[in-house]
């Protein structure tokens, strides 16, 4: 359980981000689109580190955002 716990965050920024494509509303700026093509390959490596920049830009939403989805993660 504990390698699905370090792969929450940028699994959760991805889909995020493809979501606000879904729905059409820009939720990440271009930069931290930039930073999400490399937090995604390394989060499948079990490095969480590539999303901090974004995690640091909006702390509140991200910790919430990542506690709502651990325990979702381990079903």
């Amino acid at each position: 359980m504990l390698i699905l716990a370090s792969m929450v965050t940028p699994f959760g920024l991805t889909i995020a981000y493809f979501l606000g494509k879904v729905v059409r509303k820009n939720i990440f700026n271009k930069q931290e689109v930039e930073t999400l093509k490399t937090a995604f390959p390394m989060g499948i490596c079990q490095i969480t580190e590539g999303c901090f920049p974004i995690v640091l830009n909006d702390l509140l939403r991200c910790v919430i955002a990542t506690g709502i989805g651990e325990p979702l993660g381990e079903v």
